[in-house]
C-alpha cells in the first residue's frame, strides 16, 4: 500500500504522481486532497487495536535498492514463518524529497539526525504474551541490520551530502514501543 502525499494543488499532485498512480493497482485509487490531521492518522486504525506492539526505527540510503528491499521481505517471511500469531506486523517504508531538508544545517533546528535517506520502521503486532520477547527482538535485530548498512555507507563516503554524512542511522520518531491494551502497560 503507499500512502501518497503531496503538500500542494490536487492538479499539481496527480502530475507528480502520475508514474505512480497510473500503474496496475489490486485496489481503487482513492486519493483525494484532505487536512493535514486526516493524513497524520491514516495508518491509525491500520495498526490493530487490541494487539501487543512494538516498533523500531532505522533509516536506509536513497535509492531504495532492490537488495535492501528482498531482504526485509526475507527477514519479514522468517519471522512470521516463526510467529504466525504475528498477523498484525508491518514494515513501514517513509520516503520524501529531501532537497530542502538538505538545504538546512543538521544543528540548525530542533530536528536533527536528517538527510538524503528514507526512514522504515519494523512493526510486529501480535496477540500472545508468550512471543513478547521474539517480537520485541525481530523488530530490534532487522533495524539494527538496517542501520548497520546504512552507516557502513556513510562511513565509505557514499558520495553524500555534510548533512546527511552527519546522520545516525535511526529513526526516532517511530523508535519505542506503544502501551499495549492487553496489559496497560509498556511491553518490556
Amino acid at each position: 500500500m503507499a500512502l501518497l502525499v503531496y503538500n500542494g494543488p490536487t492538479a499539481e499532485a496527480k502530475e507528480f504522481y502520475a508514474p505512480l498512480l497510473t500503474l496496475p493497482s489490486i485496489m481503487h485509487d482513492t486519493t483525494h486532497s484532505m487536512p493535514y490531521d486526516q493524513v497524520n492518522s491514516l495508518l491509525n486504525d491500520g495498526l490493530g487495536p487490541g494487539l501487543r506492539r512494538t516498533l523500531k526505527g532505522s533509516s536506509f540510503r536513497l535509492p531504495l535498492s532492490l537488495s535492501q528491499a528482498q531482504s526485509w521481505l526475507s527477514d519479514f517471511e522468517s519471522f512470521f514463518a516463526s510467529v504466525p500469531d504475528a498477523i498484525g506486523t508491518l514494515v513501514l517504508i517513509e520516503f520524501m524529497l529531501y532537497e530542502k531538508v538538505l538545504s538546512v544545517g543538521q544543528t540548525d533546528t530542533a530536528f536533527a539526525n536528517r538527510g538524503a535517506y528514507g526512514n522504515v520502521t519494523f512493526c510486529p503486532g501480535w496477540t500472545d504474551a508468550k512471543f513478547d520477547d521474539v517480537c520485541r527482538d525481530w523488530s530490534r535485530d532487522t533495524a539494527a541490520k538496517t542501520r548497520d548498512i546504512m552507516m557502513k555507507y556513510l562511513k565509505e563516503g557514499g558520495g553524500v551530502d555534510a548533512v546527511t554524512r552527519k546522520a545516525v542511522g535511526e529513526y526516532a520518531n517511530h523508535d519505542g514501543e506503544f502501551l499495549s491494551p492487553l496489559v496497560h502497560k509498556p511491553l518490556k
